[in-house]
């Protein structure tokens, strides 16, 4: 095997000082679901090395470097789960705003879906 678990957790570690970055930035809602995608797959893939890593190495690893990696990891990942719930708020406040301007903007120009009632009394 040619990775070392500990090396596997301090990826694990920027990875996820990464996503909290790039999620405190929020400038482009594109650009920035793309690169937290991203880096959501890099860190899947570390994770799963981490997982099908060999336990003879986990056991005899430096247990209180990975113990200190894995406490800074979740509470990273804390802070990036609020992040996200913040985000998800500000995106449905979003979508709420643009189907509102849509109806208003459709009932400024008189588009709505006619009726039959509406196709009889246009016509009297």
């Amino acid at each position: 095997m040619d990775f070392n678990i500990l090396d596997l957790y301090i990826e694990l570690d920027l990875l996820t000082s990464e996503m909290l970055e790039t999620l405190k930035i929020n400038d482009d809602e594109g650009e920035w679901i793309n690169k937290i995608t991203g880096l959501l797959d890099k860190r899947q893939v570390l994770m799963d090395n981490i997982s099908n890593g060999d336990s003879s190495l986990k056991s005899t690893l430096d247990n209180a470097k990975i113990e200190q990696l894995i406490k800074r990891i979740y509470e990273n990942n804390k802070l990036i789960t609020e992040q996200f719930s913040e985000q998800m708020l500000t995106m449905q406040e979003k979508i709420g705003q643009v189907k509102q301007n849509k109806l208003a903007q459709d009932a400024y120009l008189g588009i709505d879906e006619p009726s039959d009632a509406w196709f009889f009394d246009s016509k009297k």
